[in-house]
């Protein structure tokens, strides 16, 4: 069976699962993988795994240049568009991991094979383009394509946005076994819990970037409340700067509200920069009311800290209610009870440790992902 793969939006976690794939034979023996890498992913895929890859193919794809032209941006898609048919003509199978590009979306509409199965791994954002979309008349037609394109699919993969899918778009796509893997090996993990020193003050990050699904500023007020306790408020604001206006007033809110305990972070930082960080923090507040940032709370969760979730998330039902993790939810951090904020109970960090390992062993992504393939 040949399965063409197609990475088409930067995601940290898309070279470690690459990465399972190639290094178990029950899953690249039976069927002749192809993963079609387009520009935007390349480079964090081939950085984070040395192309270290020696059973599977790769092969780049330019879907995201831009030409100011327009009619050199017209024949670059269609060169494009082409260039993915030829990988994908004598294919069984054809698994998005992110919606595609809206020409590859039409492509696979026209195509006269309907004995290919066509699978989408949700990330989050390509779903959640539903409500953020625009409404003006270049939008709308692309979202036309998109449903078209979702009808036509077969297999899903997601671990939170089945039903929210179903709502919006009435698929008849099946719910597929097959999940991605932690970003980082649980063996890293214990090397950091071991070297782990405990702080003289608390740290406590809010949010994961300055998008503003974070909701920071309704943090802040409740924090504002107790500032003569000893803690520190660390808040992530280089990554998705999409609203440089949201941005600013975090910053601003911040100063105002929490003074000197208000630390924003500006510096883009390394995957293992990234994994110091994080391990010195003791207490998570993420405030979104969708799915986010769930790539880097299952390590923070393995890595013992407290975290909070707003609980209109999917998130949070998935940990706490498919994982059995014990997690806490924002809305119950009251003014009047602030110092429940600050108690970490060390059975509930074994406990979460332990869900993390069942649900993310490699025996559970090697059975699942096997199951797919054979869909």
């Amino acid at each position: 069976m040949k399965i063409v793969h197609l990475f088409s939006v930067p995601n940290q976690i898309l070279s470690n699962y690459i990465q399972m794939i190639d290094n178990n034979e029950d899953l690249y023996q039976k069927n002749e993988h192809v993963f079609c890498i387009s520009d935007r992913v390349q480079n964090d895929i081939f950085n984070n795994s040395n192309n270290a890859f020696n059973n599977i193919n790769t092969k780049t794809i330019s879907l995201h240049e831009k030409e100011k032209e327009i009619i050199k941006s017209v024949l670059h898609k269609i060169r494009s568009t082409w260039q993915f048919y030829l990988m994908i003509r004598k294919s069984n199978k054809v698994i998005f991991h992110s919606l595609p590009p809206v020409s590859i979306q039409v492509l696979m509409k026209i195509l006269p094979n309907d004995k290919r199965k066509i699978h989408w791994a949700i990330f989050g954002g390509d779903l959640y383009q539903y409500e953020d979309r625009n409404r003006n008349m270049n939008s709308k037609i692309k979202e036309y394509i998109r449903k078209v394109f979702i009808k036509k699919i077969d297999y899903v993969h997601t671990t939170m946005e089945y039903n929210q899918l179903k709502q919006w778009y009435k698929t008849s796509a099946k719910l597929s076994p097959g999940s991605y893997p932690l970003l980082v090996d649980f063996s890293v993990l214990n090397e950091l819990k071991n070297a782990r020193k405990n702080n003289h003050i608390t740290k406590i990050m809010v949010g994961n970037s300055a998008c503003p699904t974070n909701n920071h500023i309704e943090i802040f007020n409740k924090l504002s409340e107790i500032k003569h306790k000893n803690f520190e408020v660390i808040v992530p604001l280089s990554y998705s700067v999409t609203d440089k206006g949201y941005f600013n007033h975090v910053i601003n809110e911040g100063e105002k509200m929490l003074g000197e305990k208000f630390i924003p972070i500006f510096e883009y930082m390394n995957p293992e920069e990234y994994l110091e960080f994080i391990n010195q923090i003791d207490i998570v507040i993420m405030n979104h009311k969708r799915q986010r940032a769930l790539g880097i709370l299952l390590p923070l969760i393995y890595l013992g800290k407290k975290v909070y979730l707003n609980s209109y998330t999917s998130i949070g039902k998935y940990l706490t209610e498919d994982m059995g993790c014990i997690l806490y939810k924002t809305e119950d951090i009251q003014i009047n009870n602030l110092d429940n904020l600050f108690v970490v109970e060390p059975e509930v960090e074994i406990l979460n440790a332990k869900k993390m390992k069942s649900a993310f062993s490699e025996e559970r992504f090697i059975s699942g992902w096997k199951k797919a393939f054979q869909n």
